[in-house]
Formats: structure tokens, sequence, C-alpha cells
């Protein structure tokens, strides 16, 4: 099972492909770290089973993402982008 990204409630932020990239892979070995295949089977049943917010930078971009365990999605809700 691969995680989803969900960039759409970036609607006013443009965020490179680069850039998401490497957050979608990153987010893809954390995914395979939590063994999507027993959280999906664990969170069966559930409409939805979200995270709670995590931060992740990734050059002179923050994000802050969630994880819906019971879609297998991962909803980045923000990015800033810091002049460095």
């Amino acid at each position: 099972m691969i995680l989803d990204v969900d960039w759409d409630l970036l609607s006013r932020t443009v965020v490179p492909e680069s850039i998401r990239a490497l957050v979608e892979g990153r987010l893809a070995v954390l995914w395979r770290f939590l063994d999507s295949s027993r959280v999906r089977t664990a969170s069966r049943g559930s409409s939805r089973w979200r995270s709670e917010d995590f931060q992740m930078s990734v050059g002179n971009w923050t994000f802050i993402y969630a994880v819906d365990l019971a879609t297998g999605a991962a909803i980045v809700t923000r990015a800033a982008h810091f002049a460095g």
C-alpha cells in the first residue's frame, strides 16, 4: 500500500514539484515504517482515524500534515516558504 498525499487544502500556496516529490518520498518512508497493512487492518471499520498534526521541513519549506490511517492519506494542511 502506498500512502496518498492530499495537497488539496493548499489552494493558494504554490509548492514546487521538486519539493512535493521530496515531501511525498519522506511520507512514503514514514508509511512503510508504520507498517501500513497492520494499521489499515486495525483501523478497518472506522470511517476516519486521523492523527494529530505533524510538522516537516524540506529546504526552506515547512509543512503541517496529518495522517488519515483509515484511508491511507497524508493531508497537508499548511505550507510556508521561508526565504533563506
